[in-house]
């Protein structure tokens, strides 16, 4: 099975900055230690008067002392580190400008594609998170175009996922960029695994890692400081490939993450398949985020259609047994398609054309191989069995008669052979997220 490169290292010139600037900190920090102690003493010296204080600070005055010198000097060079990192490294996880959004989208396809539509274009606009670009220029989006572009009917799709967006992000991504691409359709993959979960916070790159960004007023707790988070996804970094490298030595293949981290991310993300999930994660929230994309589409004059992806643990049935036995979930708590369920019950209520791949992927009898090893995103050929069924899904929906009619009654029966792009990576070699 083959796995795919998730996170390259921090790029030099970005270390270049942050070394510096913990320099010049522990220089200010030499001078502001002077003000501390003078601070700390005199408060000292008022509390030496009061009675039963008195002996106590003068036995511990120095250790007092130092104590909080130590503690004021981490909290005020974790407020200078979150200035640099906030000030000078952030990075938004997509350009803010039109010009510079449309260079992106363009990056990640085989070939450019304008702002502007071109005449006859049926033009769907592709609205996921990483697993709409996990088989990098492979992924479903650009083997639904190879399939559904004709010479007399052109089809394209321009793909505006981004790894880690929730949907709450997705309509804010459409709403800001998705009138100025003129589409057709807004084709949404809803991934059932994490795409659920609530978050806090913007989602920026800070030298290469996906953080949470805070308004400055929401820095009360440690856990919302950048630094806080770099130092842990730093950490959990280098806790994965040790553990990798480990795995390797032992004879066992690596993969994307460690089999731990795989695991750990798999009980994660089972959790919508439990008793009592749409009311502990508020479903009907992330229900009405679909609503309002749905009627951003509208607004836009474009048709909105759902695909429903599937959790791994949902289709290998191995894995599934893993993290059963790992998480110690009793049988009669687990509720295995009840994310789709719900999600095909709304879409129906709503008049919303939805597709569920958990039938379609379980079809195959694949399994596990229709993934990439330890990781939950489809490989090629997963992307390949979801770009066939949406294609067959696409061409039943009234807005694709044009299509469906103009298709070689004498092909009607085979399905169109996707080769793969002559620059995708080797199997084995994995791909990049955006």
């Amino acid at each position: 099975m083959e796995s795919r490169e998730t996170f390259s290292p921090p790029p030099r010139a970005a270390l270049i900055f942050l070394v510096p600037g913990i320099l010049a900190v522990l220089f200010f920090l030499d001078g502001f230690c002077s003000f501390t102690r003078i601070g700390v003493w005199l408060a000292g010296a008022a509390l030496a008067g009061m009675s039963g204080i008195c002996l106590l600070w003068k036995r511990s005055r120095s250790l007092i002392i130092n104590l909080a010198v130590l503690l004021t000097t981490l909290l005020f060079m974790a407020w200078i580190i979150e200035g640099v990192f906030r000030y000078a490294l952030l990075s938004p996880k997509v350009p803010v400008d039109s010009g510079g959004f449309a260079k992106w989208v363009s990056s990640s396809w085989p070939q450019p594609i304008p702002r502007e539509k071109p005449d006859g274009m049926f033009r769907t606009i592709g609205l996921s998170d990483s697993y709409g670009v996990a088989a990098e220029k492979n992924n479903y989006h650009c083997q639904l175009a190879q399939l559904l572009n004709q010479p007399n009917h052109p089809f394209e799709v321009v793909n505006f996922s981004v790894t880690g967006y929730q949907p709450l992000d997705q309509l804010r991504i459409l709403e800001t960029f998705g009138p100025s691409f003129h589409p057709d359709l807004v084709l949404h993959g809803f991934f059932v695994g994490n795409d659920f979960f609530a978050r806090r916070g913007e989602l920026v790159d800070l030298m290469g890692f996906p953080l949470l960004n805070f308004p400055l007023q929401e820095l009360l707790l440690p856990r919302r400081f950048l630094l806080f988070q770099y130092a842990k996804a730093s950490l959990a970094l280098f806790r994965d490939n040790s553990r990798k490298k480990a795995q390797q030595t032992s004879g066992h293949p690596v993969g994307t993450f460690s089999q731990e981290e795989h695991l750990r991310v798999a009980i994660n993300y089972f959790q919508a398949c439990l008793k009592g999930a749409p009311e502990r994660m508020n479903w009907a929230s992330t229900w009405d985020i679909l609503h309002q994309i749905s009627d951003n589409c509208r607004s836009m004059g474009a048709a909105y259609a759902l695909v429903l992806f599937p959790d791994q643990s949902q289709v290998d049935d191995a894995l599934r047994t893993h993290v059963i036995q790992k998480a110690g979930i009793p049988e009669d708590r687990i509720l295995l398609d009840q994310p789709q369920k719900f999600l095909l019950e709304e879409c129906r209520k709503a008049s919303i054309p939805c597709l569920d791949l958990l039938p379609v992927l379980k079809a195959t009898g694949l399994q596990g191989e229709l993934y990439y090893l330890n990781d939950t995103h489809l490989n090629l050929e997963g992307n390949r069995v979801a770009a066939e069924a949406i294609a067959d899904f696409l061409l039943q929906q009234p807005e694709f008669s044009a299509f469906a009619d103009s298709k070689n009654p004498q092909q009607s029966d085979t399905s169109p052979v996707i080769q793969p792009l002559e620059d995708a990576l080797p199997v084995g070699q994995g791909e990049k997220h955006r």
